[in-house]
Parts: structure tokens; C-alpha cells; sequence
């Protein structure tokens, strides 16, 4: 089964691929999530992300990995 998938993060906003919309640019990463589960996407992964800040200290985000079958 092919499927579409997507990325949220704490970190990152981005238009939804599917309304070119929401969620809001302040959304947090539950409210991304559940844009996307409106969408019909399932919830397949939710984990953190580590990479260096500015300052060179380690900085760390919520990414969550969602997908649909494709259409």
C-alpha cells in the first residue's frame, strides 16, 4: 500500500499539503496533529529530534510522523 506521509515539529511550520492552510503558525505540535487527523491521516510515530542550537548547545523538538493511503 502506497501511502502519503508528513512531518510535524515543534520546530517548523509549514502549510498543510492538504487544505494549503492551517494549522495557525503559533499551532503547537497537538494542534498540528489533529489538523492533520481531520485530514484522515492516521498518527504513526512521535519522538524527538536533537540538532545544535545557535549557541552550539544541543536543542530539541517533538516531531511526529502522520499518513494517509494516497488517493
Amino acid at each position: 500500500m502506497t501511502t502519503k506521509t508528513v512531518q510535524v515539529s515543534s520546530d517548523i511550520t509549514a502549510s498543510c499539503p492538504e487544505c494549503v492552510e492551517g494549522p495557525d503558525h503559533g499551532a503547537d505540535v497537538a494542534e498540528k496533529i489533529n489538523h492533520f487527523l481531520q485530514h484522515g491521516y492516521n498518527l504513526l510515530h512521535v519522538g524527538q529530534e536533537t540538532s545544535t542550537g545557535s549557541n552550539g548547545e544541543p536543542w530539541h523538538n517533538t516531531v511526529a510522523i502522520l499518513g494517509k493511503p494516497k488517493n
